[in-house]
């Protein structure tokens, strides 16, 4: 089991705010906010399955969406001792300043996958970088436009378009080309790209089915799955769970004998089941550069824990739990090893973690106590910064704000995006390694992409 620390809380910071209303930056973007925090001091699940989770938090976040009016408590900032953090608040437009919604992914560049909509009722999906758009394709009804579903660092967006409604069909787009993905049945969607040019995804009958994973080449060339097993089969689950790093290997969950089991498949070659904590079943989450791979696994005993496949010695580590009992469930990890997850405890209270070099170490929240986690992360870069949301307090049952942890403490990243109305619910999407992080401030109707940037 792993070792445990507890991340303490902190006191209440001085909050700085230089507001210029109107001022842009030098990309031409309004500048909504710029914040800078001076910490005065520091102070001292049943079975927690990713998918129930996410079921969970998009519950907060729909609580979040129709909740509104009643006065909150004052967004509280928490970076670590002696540092400033400045966070500048852009809110990303086209043109001819109608905004990006729908915002999807970020890479390294600043390049923002999103759409613009316009009446009547009309939808493009764009590329979004300091203050220009680049669009996919021609506007369409809102039933039959382009599903962007993740960008390179090379801008190559993939996704499924959709001639119609009940049709799917894989995209790759990339420099001003949008090429459709070959696939051996009726339906398909690309749902992750590396930045090699390795796509993953699923084909199927269906655009709204599971499926089978298939993979493409950086060339475009389709590559399925290799004969398996007798007794196994893919667990249908794929597009938004499995992954593909840059040399082309693939986390995914396959059911043996009925039962799930988390897998590498190296495109192209074979496919290795991974051994478990003990238990019978367990599923991935999530690969990283090296090959690592996070998710969660049944132990020998019982519960169900997190778990680090290390691809340089073939071990499995078992994450462990915060309290020493429950379950635990990792979400994600780095290229440096670092997971963030969740974490019951025998209250049956659910928390966030980072697991970092043998320590599990609880995440704070904004004291939200309507849901349980919490607070729920979402990304962690190669720096240990993670995102996530989390329910903010004095307004039961939501909202929810976009947060950022920095040095085991938090800043509530929604109240910068719309400080005069902190019951505005806001969604944190993805962080990249220049300190840019991707959300979603949650008006109506659709809500709108925002990105705050840090500056050291």
């Amino acid at each position: 089991m792993s070792a445990r620390a507890s991340s303490g809380t902190a006191s209440p910071a001085a909050l700085f705010v230089d507001r210029r209303p109107g001022s842009r930056r030098s990309d031409g973007n309004e500048v909504a906010a710029f914040v800078t925090y001076r910490p005065r001091q520091r102070g001292s699940l049943g079975e927690v399955m990713y998918a129930l989770r996410r079921c969970s938090f998009v519950a907060l976040i729909t609580s979040a969406v129709l909740a509104g009016g009643l006065p909150v408590e004052p967004a509280v900032a928490r970076p670590a001792d002696g540092q400033q953090t400045a966070i500048a608040v852009t809110v990303p437009t086209a043109s001819d300043g109608r905004l990006v919604e729908l915002p999807t992914k970020l890479n390294d560049r600043g390049q923002v996958v999103g759409a613009v909509i316009a009446a009547p009722f009309t939808v493009t999906t764009v590329v979004w970088r300091a203050g220009t758009i680049a669009e996919l394709g021609p506007a369409s009804p809102p039933g039959a436009a382009l599903n962007p579903r993740d960008i390179s660092e090379q801008g190559q967006v993939v996704g499924m378009r959709q001639p119609t409604f009940d049709q799917g069909v894989p995209f790759s787009w990339r420099r001003g080309q949008l090429v459709e993905l070959p696939i051996e049945t009726a339906a398909g969607v690309a749902s992750d790209v590396s930045d090699r040019g390795w796509a993953l995804g699923v084909q199927s009958d269906s655009p709204f089915l599971g499926g089978t994973p298939v993979a493409w080449t950086p060339t475009g060339e389709l590559v399925t799955l290799p004969e398996l097993q007798p007794g196994t089969v893919p667990s249908g689950d794929v597009a938004g769970t499995s992954r593909i790093n840059d040399r082309g290997q693939v986390a995914l969950d396959l059911l043996v004998d009925g039962t799930s089991r988390a897998a590498v498949w190296q495109v192209g070659g074979a496919v290795t089941l991974l051994p478990t904590l003990g238990g019978p079943s367990s599923r991935a989450v999530a690969i990283n550069r090296r090959g690592d791979v996070v998710g969660q696994s049944s132990t020998a005993g019982g519960p169900s824990h997190a778990f680090l496949w290390r691809a340089r010695d073939r071990r499995i580590v078992d994450l462990g739990t915060l309290t020493g009992a429950g379950n635990s469930q990792g979400l994600g990890l780095n290229d440096r090893g670092d997971v963030i997850g969740l974490s019951s405890g025998a209250d049956g209270r659910v928390r966030p973690f980072l697991w970092r070099a043998g320590t599990m170490t609880e995440l704070p929240t904004l004291g939200g106590t309507s849901f349980s986690p919490a607070a729920f992360p979402v990304d962690i870069d190669n720096r240990g910064r993670v995102v996530g949301n989390a329910e903010i307090p004095g307004f039961p049952g939501g909202p929810s704000h976009a947060v950022l942890w920095q040095d085991g403490q938090i800043v509530d990243l929604g109240a910068l995006a719309a400080p005069t109305d902190p019951t505005m619910a806001s969604l944190a999407l993805d962080i990249n390694e220049r300190g840019q992080i991707l959300g979603n401030l949650l008006t109506a109707p659709a809500g709108h992409a925002v990105l705050w940037t840090l500056r050291p």
